[in-house]
């Protein structure tokens, strides 16, 4: 998970296709760099009608966010 100012977050994750969807659960608390936390959120892509991944995540708690997923540097 990279932030906004450019640190990378990042935990174990699992990735499985359920329904059409790809569903990804996190293993462990996502950590970054300052000693803050991201909890254990999944995500959940479906198939964006520009051929991009339409990806939102959620906590346990039932809080969302939205995810933009990209290809690496």
């Amino acid at each position: 998970l990279q932030r906004y100012d450019g640190s990378v977050c990042a935990a174990d994750v699992q990735a499985v296709m359920r329904g059409g969807k790809l569903v990804i659960d996190s293993s462990s608390e996502i950590k970054c760099p300052d000693g803050t936390n991201f909890g254990r959120p999944s995500m959940e892509c479906t198939p964006g009608q520009d051929g991009r991944a339409d990806c939102a995540g959620h906590y346990p708690t039932g809080e969302s966010f939205s995810v933009d997923i990209g290809k690496a540097p």
